[in-house]
This record gives structure tokens, C-alpha cells and sequence, in this order.
């Protein structure tokens, strides 16, 4: 086929598809001479296509292709000369694929700012090949892509001639430019707007001043719209969560409930999608518990309110509320029996072994149902009870039977005691034991609210249980130092250990340690942040305070970070107590 021919087919099809049109006047001329251009297309308001409704021209060109078959990944070679001569104000570029099947409309919208993209690094070059698409779209929708196309071309020509960079968001920052435009059909709601810009490619441009746009970027972007919104989701009376999200896809806007739960409200018809879609996310113990509560109550009203919105649903999971109800109990039973040996924090199911299932069950039934295992290997005492990486402390009591039954070790039911001297027994609190044993980092189940209280039942003892508190004050500190990968347990060491000390402060306010409770306190602070100005002062008076032990004022050296002072006061220590004063944590502003 000859080329003037096919040329010729090309215009016809590009004409078939503008006809429907009563917006579109196309003049295109067949077998034309003009440089680089076939002619132009006219945009109208109104289908008089009368002067005072002229809205707007597109330069074009038409190229036709013989080809023995359609080829839809199709990129065409367009001369350099002819896409600078485009710069000035963008074209159209139809190229229709000519086949014995019949032909196909192909584009590409060459902006000026896609033009000069397309050059960056081929200037020299005879052509360019670029990709084009086929042109599928409606021919309504064609006409508004027209107008925003020419408005486009229009904003960017003076940025492209120019020669001058677009910007980057980073530049509107540092500029401080707040409003941005973009060029898009009217909607007749921001929801609609939202979703056309969520699905076509758009150029952002930033107001440099009034009537002043420059662009952002050289390529359109699709746009995002998502948000958290903070409003409580209720099934009944019972708030399930806090907020929501929601996020604009196409023509759906679409809600997600925790993660659990997906529903969509289509901005074109103006109603919600009556089914939901559920998903199993939770992978801890609270998580999995409030996700099969509000499943199942969901399934249950088949109603549910977001925000201000009240919506009626259908689950379409029967297989989800039967894998929840079967799960569920055992759920609430495992949360329970934790809290009944003083752990009240999450617990990650997302893996569970046969054994740490074992365990589990174990835990379940002496807890809440009093019944009686035997644990193999395992003599009355205190024992660590360990799964699904939890490392709990509990009190087993081996009957006759060689049944076991397990409890809280911090319920007060084991009495221990402590040997200080040869052949001497005194009482002891479950601390004590986790101090001598350094179980303070590895302990899941402590109870630090009962720790003061534990101490005050001793303290017909005063002087060993001042002592015995000391040194739980200490390994306590140490083990949050240990702690380094869990900062939230290493701050709540040092918080227990700050009660317990300003607790000895207070109870043994006139032994010779009191300045060590002073000292631990000023410690603990330390690790905490930088120490206040009054600290520091409260620290030089232990300096110069001549009742103040040597190790104590050695201690307060090195927390002012006085190296030199603290070599002199350590050298005053005696040989047999500087071992010991080696061990303590306030060391770690030694070296």
C-alpha cells in the first residue's frame, strides 16, 4: 500500500472516531505539506461551534502504519527536529496502525514538559522512538482531555522555552508555597474529584505568586488520597476502635476497620457496598480477642456505625465467624489464666508449637479449673514456666500423687528466707530470689506494684531487709542496663528501682547507707537524662560531707564525671570493700 494511501486510511480513522463529536472540529489535511504539523482540532462549549464558544486548539499529526497485525506495546519513531518544533506549545500525536483486520487509533499527548523529557540526552539524534497508546477512551471524555490538555500546554511552555528547571516539592518547601493547582474536569462533589485524580496522571503546578504557576516535576502523577480518621467504630453500644482509615481507589472509596474489616462507598452512585470483606491480621492474644468480639458481634447486628454514619452489612464469611467461635473461648481462657499469674501484657500466637500448646493447656487448667499435672522432673519450689517466648515465674506444690499444682509466685503464697550467716535463716521476699538468681530481665510476671508492700511485712528485720532491698535496688539497675534491646522493660526496672530506693530513703533515713539510697536515686535520674542543677549540688554536698563514706563520695565522683576526683577517693577505699564497689552498676561512667 502506497504511503499516500495509507495516510490517507489514517485521517479517515482519526476523522470516524472525532465525528461523534459535536464539541470536536477537526482540521486535518491529508498528504500535508506544513512542517511538522497535520493540522489543528478545535474545542467548542457548544455544538454551534459558533467564535464566542471557542474554547481552545490542539496542534496535531497524523501518521498511518501498514502492519500485518495490531501490535498494542507499540512505540514509534518521531524526528528530533519535529519535537523541538513541539516545545512552543505541545501536539497531539496520532499514529493509526493499518492492518487487513482493520485500523486502530494510537496517541501520545506530548506536553511540553513530556517533550523535553523525551530530548534530554537524544538532541542529536535523527529521531526518537516513543511509546504511544491506544486511543480507547469515550468521545465525551476525549473532549474534556482536550481542554485540560491544552491548559496544560499552556502552563508549562514558559518553564520548557525558558529552559529552566521544574521544581521539586523540596523547593516549594524551602519557598513556602502552600497552594497548588492542577488542571481537572468540574465534579460535582470533592469525592469525585478525589477519585479522577486517583486514577488519571495529572501535572501539579505550585502558585509562585497571584496568576504565577510553575510546575512540579516533569512527569503527571496519580494521586493519593488517604486518611486516619479518629472516630469511633461502635457494633451496639461497644466502642470496637478509635478511628479508621480511608482512601480513595478509582471510583470506591474505600474503608478499612483495624485492619479486620473492608468496606466501599462508590462516589459515582452515592452508596455503600452492603457486604464486607474480613481479614484475619490479628497475630497476638489481645489483638486475635478483639478481632473475633467485633467479628462475630458484627455477624450478629449486621450493623455498624462509623463515625456519624450508621451502615447496615453482611458479613460474606460464614467460614470466618465459625474459625472465631471456635477459638475465641480458648482465646479468653489463655488471657485469664496469664492474668492469674500477674502477666497482663500481649502475648504473640502467630506461631505455636505442639509443646508451647502443651504448656498452654497446662497453664489453662490449674489456673482456672484447679486441676492437677504431673510435670515430669519438676519438685515443689519456685519454677520458670516458659512459652510462645514468655518466661513466667511460678510456685509448683508436687502432691503425694506426683500431681502438681502450679501458682502466682508473687501471690504470697511462698515464704522464703534468706542465709546471711552460718546456721541462720531469715525471712525473705520473692526480690530477693530474683535478685540472687539475676532473673530481673528474664522475668515476664513480676509484680512491681507489690514490691513495697513486701518489704513492709519484713521490716520487723529492719537492718537485712534494708539490706536485702539495697541490693534488689541494685540488680535492678544493673539488669536494665543488661536491657539494651527492650528499652520499655529496662524503664520499668528503673522505675521500680527508684521506689524502692526513695523507700529506704525514707525507712532507714539514719543508718550510714542512707546517702547510698541518696546516691542510687541520683543514678537512676542519670540514665534517665542529663542531671538537673539541683542534683549536681545535692552530689557536691556528698563531696565535701565528711560523714559520707569514701565509696558513697567515689560513686558521686564519677556521676559529676570527675575522673580525676574520683582516683583520689576510690584510692581512699579499702582494699576488701573496693571488690565489692567494683561490682556496682554506677561503674558504668568509669571508663
Amino acid at each position: 500500500m502506497s504511503s499516500t494511501k495509507t495516510e490517507k486510511k489514517a485521517i479517515n480513522a482519526l476523522e470516524n472516531y472525532l465525528e461523534d463529536s459535536d464539541m470536536i472540529d477537526s482540521k486535518i489535511a491529508s498528504n500535508d505539506k506544513e512542517m511538522s504539523w497535520d493540522g489543528n482540532l478545535y474545542v467548542y462549549s457548544q455544538e454551534d461551534m459558533a467564535k464566542e464558544n471557542y474554547i481552545c486548539r490542539i496542534p496535531v499529526q497524523v501518521k498511518g502504519r501498514t502492519m500485518d497485525d495490531f501490535k498494542s506495546d507499540y512505540s514509534f519513531p518521531i524526528e528530533t527536529p519535529d519535537l523541538k518544533a513541539y516545545l512552543t506549545e505541545g501536539t497531539l500525536y496520532f499514529v493509526i496502525q493499518v492492518t487487513p483486520h482493520g485500523k486502530r487509533v494510537f496517541y501520545r499527548e506530548l506536553y511540553p514538559l513530556t517533550i523535553n523529557r523525551i530530548l534530554k540526552g537524544h538532541r542529536n539524534q535523527k529521531s526518537i522512538s516513543v511509546k504511544i497508546r491506544e486511543l480507547a477512551m469515550p468521545i465525551q471524555e476525549f473532549e474534556q482531555f482536550l481542554i485540560r490538555f491544552s491548559h496544560d500546554c499552556k502552563k508549562q511552555v514558559s518553564a520548557v522555552v525558558g529552559n529552566a528547571k521544574p521544581f521539586k516539592i523540596e523547593d516549594m518547601q524551602k519557598r513556602n508555597i502552600r497552594k497548588f493547582n492542577f488542571t481537572a474536569p468540574q465534579q460535582s462533589n470533592p469525592l469525585m474529584l478525589f477519585s479522577y485524580l486517583s486514577t488519571h496522571p495529572t501535572f501539579i503546578y505550585g502558585e509562585l505568586q497571584e496568576g504565577v504557576e510553575w510546575p512540579i516535576g516533569d512527569m503527571p502523577v496519580t494521586m493519593n488520597f488517604s486518611k486516619d480518621i479518629q472516630q469511633p467504630v461502635k457494633v451496639g453500644e461497644r466502642t470496637y476502635f478509635d478511628g479508621f482509615h480511608a482512601e480513595i481507589k478509582g471510583e470506591c472509596l474505600n474503608i478499612s476497620v483495624g485492619g479486620v474489616m473492608e468496606f466501599s462507598y462508590n462516589v459515582q452512585t452515592n452508596e455503600f457496598e452492603k457486604t464486607v470483606h474480613f481479614h484475619q491480621r490479628a497475630t497476638t492474644l489481645k489483638s486475635a480477642i478483639q478481632e473475633a468480639e467485633f467479628v462475630l458481634d458484627l455477624m450478629e447486628h449486621q450493623q455498624i456505625n462509623v463515625g456519624e454514619v450508621s451502615l447496615n452489612v453482611l458479613p460474606n464469611s460464614q467460614e470466618m465467624g465459625d474459625y472465631y467461635r471456635e477459638r475465641l473461648p480458648h482465646w479468653r481462657d489463655l488471657a485469664r489464666a496469664l492474668e492469674k499469674v500477674g502477666y497482663y501484657g500481649d502475648l504473640d500466637i502467630d506461631k505455636v508449637t505442639d509443646a508451647d500448646a502443651k504448656t498452654i493447656n497446662i497453664l489453662i487448667d490449674t489456673m482456672l479449673k484447679a486441676n492437677y499435672y504431673d510435670l515430669k522432673d519438676v519438685d515443689s519450689g519456685l519454677v520458670n514456666l516458659e512459652f510462645l517466648g514468655l518466661n513466667l515465674l511460678v510456685w509448683v506444690v508436687r502432691q503425694s500423687d506426683k500431681k502438681c499444682m502450679i501458682g502466682n509466685a508473687f501471690d504470697g503464697t511462698v515464704q522464703l528466707q534468706c542465709q546471711p550467716t552460718e546456721g541462720v535463716f531469715v525471712p525473705a521476699t520473692i526480690y530477693s530470689y530474683l535478685s540472687s538468681l539475676f532473673k530481673w530481665e528474664s522475668c515476664d510476671n513480676i509484680d512491681f506494684g507489690g514490691m513495697i508492700a513486701a518489704y513492709n511485712a519484713l521490716q520487723k528485720d529492719s537492718h537485712l531487709v534494708y539490706e536485702m532491698a539495697n541490693v534488689d535496688v541494685l540488680e535492678m539497675i544493673k539488669a536494665a542496663d543488661r536491657l539494651t534491646l527492650d528499652k520499655p522493660k529496662a524503664q520499668q526496672l528503673l522505675d521500680a528501682a527508684m521506689r524502692l530506693a526513695k523507700w529506704l530513703e525514707e525507712k532507714d533515713s539514719d543508718s550510714e547507707s542512707h546517702y547510698a539510697y541518696i546516691l542510687n536515686q541520683l543514678q537512676i535520674r542519670k540514665r534517665r537524662g542529663n542531671l538537673s542543677a539541683d542534683d549536681k549540688k545535692v552530689l557536691n554536698g556528698l563531696l565535701i560531707d565528711t560523714s559520707v563514706l569514701p565509696f558513697v563520695k567515689a560513686g558521686a565522683a564519677l556521676l559529676l564525671e570527675n575522673k580525676d576526683m574520683f582516683e583520689v577517693l576510690y584510692a581512699q577505699i579499702p582494699d576488701e570493700e573496693k571488690e565489692i564497689f567494683d561490682k556496682f552498676p554506677i561503674n558504668k561512667w568509669r571508663n
